[in-house]
């Protein structure tokens, strides 16, 4: 295993990357008093930021292993 290894993600993943800390940045500052947000969309929040990084983690490690 080669954790410095090149590769490479197509346009489309790294827009998911770009989206997904998107959600990371709101949600921190969801947890600042004073924020608009239910709870319901801390939750779609969560989903739409771990969803897309434990898939471009499996991709990641798919291309070290190679």
């Amino acid at each position: 295993m080669h954790p410095f290894k090149d590769y490479s993600f197509s346009w489309w993943q790294l827009g998911l990357l770009k989206f997904s800390m998107i959600a990371a940045g709101v949600l921190i500052t969801v947890y600042f008093p004073g924020w608009f947000l239910t709870d319901m969309a801390v939750i779609l929040l969560w989903i739409i930021f771990v969803v897309p990084i434990i898939y471009l983690a499996i991709i990641g490690l798919k291309q070290i292993k190679e």
